[in-house]
């Protein structure tokens, strides 16, 4: 017989086994309080771990088993009352915050639109000294080729000059300058004669706007006068109407204009804006058929290179 038990006492193994009983229910319950204490997960493994004993013997007491059930479930829904702020996180925003918001957007959007309208303005201004640009290189381009033709000219001049033996009022050369000079100085009897047959007499400002422009604009300008009076226009200063044609760059409405109603049109369209600008004062057909525009200087371009070096739609822009 065991040593323990000698006599076979069955109160020693009631006692014993009692024993036994209280010291895992403490232990038990210890390790409840310390997994509960640390928030630890409360489930039969981890008890029976923490207390030393196994699962098996968790459910073999009643008592203890659904202790544990409790705590489990217990814990569970502590849980699921503390999750649902993390997801409350979020709060909807105010309408004051709404309101800062849109201020703040509204006055992005007006300074974002200042700064595109003064690029818009920045850009308008370079444009237009580019068209300014483009005027004053054509301008240069027609007046050199001015200078160039008269240099010729005057080289001219001086090597019929200096081919001559002698210099006098005899040499038929010297002469045929002279004469040349003289007929700038002086009206044509060309223009004479139509003042004439109109019936104007030459005074101070009419000889005075003759003289300072070209035979051509001269000539148009009183064809434009005698078509006026075919038609019946009342004039009762024919000298001053004259005088005013010459300045302005009056013509006749339809002689020296292009041949086709469309040309006309253009026509007329361009050389009014050109005109307002100051880039033409009048305008007539060449020998040649083909129709030229006659500079602030007198000098004539055909109107086709005018044109094309300032388009319509530029006219219009700078107007």
């Amino acid at each position: 017989m065991p040593k323990g038990n000698p006599g076979g006492n069955p109160d020693l193994l009631v006692a014993t086994a009692s024993a036994k009983k209280k010291e895992a229910i403490e232990k038990t319950e210890k390790a409840i309080a310390e997994l509960t204490l640390s928030d630890e997960e409360i489930t039969f493994i981890s008890i029976a771990k923490k207390a030393g004993v196994s699962v098996s013997y968790l459910y073999k007491y009643e008592e203890l088993k659904n202790r544990i059930k409790h705590l489990r479930e217990q814990q569970k829904q502590t849980l699921k009352k503390k999750s649902p702020p993390e997801q409350q996180n979020y709060q909807p925003a105010s309408d004051k915050s709404k309101s800062v918001l849109i201020y703040n957007l509204r006055e992005e959007n007006k300074r974002l639109r200042a700064e595109i309208e003064g690029l818009r303005r920045h850009i308008e201004v370079v444009q237009g000294r580019n068209y300014e640009l483009v005027g004053v290189s054509a301008e240069n381009t027609r007046l050199k080729q001015q200078l160039e033709s008269l240099t010729q000219q005057l080289e001219e001049c001086h090597r019929h000059a200096s081919s001559s033996p002698s210099i006098s009022d005899n040499n038929p050369k010297v002469a045929t300058l002279d004469k040349k000079k003289s007929k700038r100085q002086d009206i044509s009897e060309n223009i004479k004669s139509k003042l004439y047959n109109i019936g104007i007499s030459l005074n101070t400002t009419l000889t005075k706007t003759i003289k300072s422009k070209p035979e051509e604009i001269i000539l148009i300008a009183i064809e434009a006068l005698e078509e006026a009076v075919e038609r019946g226009q009342q004039i009762e200063n024919l000298g001053g109407w004259l005088n005013r044609a010459i300045q302005d760059g009056w013509m006749p409405s339809e002689k020296h204009l292009p041949s086709t109603k469309v040309e006309r049109e253009i026509f007329n369209e361009w050389f009014n804006l050109a005109k307002k600008q100051r880039l033409v004062m009048a305008s007539s057909k060449g020998d040649d058929g083909q129709l030229y525009v006659y500079t602030p200087l007198g000098v004539p371009v055909p109107f086709k290179q005018m044109l094309a070096d300032y388009p319509i739609e530029t006219l219009k822009q700078k107007s």
